[in-house]
């Protein structure tokens, strides 16, 4: 009877969900405001997530099915952390959503996405404190899988697997060339495209094994073992792939299949490669240690549960405290959109200004007129642009001046959608532009090939508030800075000329015989027509 009397009273389930509701009630109410504040980001990822294309990111709703999963995974340990408001969580709310606000107004929306998940670690912080986020930091952080940043690693890969074919063809006696990322054989020409990278495999590989290393792992070399074989795994893969097509291209005359079609081919090869790792570490491990591990938590949780885990459940922060701190965040998280608001208000303002681009003249003899060659043309979408052919003595010229007064989303001079090409006719060659320096002018190079088999040898730069660069990293923080300061104007300035007999060196002194004939801060400026 007296073991009766002091038995502590078991809350019901609904009493159970209900207080833990209640507890989680602040974080619930400011993701409610992250979701309407950051609406434009979010909508973002979820068009991201909806398209399917080569190299996409249709695999985004599955990760964060598997976020949402590891969430619900941890709920045990959710439900006994202490929820404590934390100061320094706040500040770092006010930083991310001020690098949301960088993003945004250099329009660059992977810094958006990228920020956003920063946020609602912060947000988790600030208000249920940094054990909390301890918890659900992993869960969170696994969704950077399905944010649109991984291009960046197209170029370097390309290159890796262009350095890694060619000499493996050479070695086999195999007559070819290389042109950077081309290899040229006698039977035609393989291009090892951004989709030929390996990017696909590589992030394919990397979601797999962070997931499957965090969930049968418990220490940190033994994870990051395992992802950084993966991963090598999969570039291998690739490059096997691609010696492969090239090699088989090579004794068929290009006649065999896997020519036209070896997309298929490298997601066979590498499933087949992967599910071998697999069986090696199941095999090489049986007992894992996170077994050990997992018993010892069951243990940990059986003895909370004993000593009233359900009593720690229903303490509650202090009230008014709780309201400030939520109250807080959902200020700070506002301040980063307010500031994006503010500056594309004063960008509609801009667009009313008319623009007048001219095209300089050229002294030592170059005279700008009409050239009937061929319709190349650079493509920056929202540009005023100026077209004009420069001549002298036999050489020929085509210079692009593409000028934004101010820039916002589609209208910007730094976009992967704006190429050097058109996309349909003329198409760049090398994954990466090779800065060259003409006298004291730096420039970017690149070749363009049309569908005919026409190319061209191009330069080009830009100009930000001002300001030259060559690096589209810094141009975008010019962007930046160009906001605040209240200089916006940006130029691009593009010169190509044909590339005669295959002697790029021919054409090469065309265009740095062209630049140093030309004031080059003459035509990053222009006038503005009301």
């Amino acid at each position: 009877m007296a073991d009766e009397m002091t038995a502590k009273p078991q809350l019901s389930n609904g009493s159970f969900y209900m207080t833990h509701l209640y507890r989680w009630l602040p974080l619930l109410v400011v993701f409610f405001f992250i979701g309407y504040f950051y609406s434009d980001t979010f909508l973002y990822l979820f068009t991201q997530w909806s398209q399917y294309q080569v190299g996409g990111y249709d695999h985004g709703f599955l990760v964060v099915l598997i976020s949402l999963y590891l969430l619900y995974d941890k709920r045990q340990q959710l439900f006994s952390v202490p929820l404590k408001g934390s100061y320094v969580g706040l500040f770092f709310v006010l930083a991310t959503s001020f690098l949301w606000t960088v993003g945004n107004v250099s329009d660059v929306l992977v810094v958006q996405a990228c920020s956003l998940l920063l946020i609602l670690l912060a947000v988790v912080w600030a208000v249920c404190g940094f054990a909390c986020l301890r918890v659900v930091a992993f869960p969170i952080l696994y969704l950077i899988f399905a944010v649109p940043m991984w291009s960046f690693l197209s170029p370097p890969l390309q290159v890796l697997v262009a350095d890694v074919v060619y000499p493996a063809l050479r070695w086999l006696d195999i007559p070819a060339l290389r042109d950077q990322h081309i290899i040229i054989l006698p039977a035609g020409e393989f291009l090892i495209e951004e989709t030929c990278s390996g990017l696909r495999y590589l992030l394919a590989a990397l979601n797999l094994s962070v997931l499957y290393a965090y969930l049968n792992y418990t220490r940190f070399s033994a994870r990051l073992l395992v992802v950084v074989i993966a991963a090598g795994t999969a570039i291998i893969a690739n490059i096997i792939r691609v010696f492969i097509i090239i090699y088989m291209g090579h004794i068929t005359d290009m006649q065999h299949p896997l020519v036209q079609d070896h997309l298929n081919f490298g997601w066979i090869l590498f499933g087949v490669l992967i599910f071998l790792l697999l069986v090696i570490d199941i095999l090489w491990h049986k007992k894992r240690a996170r077994s050990a591990a997992s018993s010892v938590v069951q243990k940990q949780n059986k003895i909370l549960e004993k000593k009233g885990v359900d009593r720690d459940c229903t303490e509650q922060p202090h009230l008014r405290t709780s309201i400030l701190i939520t109250g807080v965040v959902v200020l700070f998280s506002a301040i980063g959109p307010l500031l994006s608001y503010q500056v594309h208000k004063n960008s509609v303002e801009s667009e009313a200004v008319k623009v007048n681009v001219e095209l300089p003249i050229v002294g030592n003899g170059w005279l700008l007129g009409t050239w009937d060659g061929d319709n190349w043309k650079p493509r920056f979408h929202g540009a005023v642009e100026a077209l004009g052919d420069y001549q002298k003595a036999g050489q020929v010229l085509r210079l692009y001046v593409g000028y934004y007064p101010f820039q916002g989303q589609d209208k910007e001079m730094i976009n992967e959608d704006n190429s050097l090409g058109d996309g349909q006719v003329w198409f760049p060659v090398y994954a990466q532009a090779q800065p060259v320096l003409s006298g004291k002018s730096d420039f970017l190079e690149q070749i363009v090939k049309s569908s005919q088999g026409i190319r061209r040898l191009v330069w080009y730069r830009y100009y930000i508030g001002g300001r030259l660069t060559t690096n589209p990293y810094i141009a975008k923080l010019f962007q930046v800075w160009g906001v605040f300061s209240g200089d916006r104007q940006a130029a691009v300035v593009v010169m190509g000329t044909p590339i005669m007999d295959n002697n790029i060196e021919v054409s090469r002194a065309t265009l740095v015989a062209f630049s140093k004939a030309v004031q080059w801060d003459d035509v990053a400026k222009n006038q503005l027509k009301e």
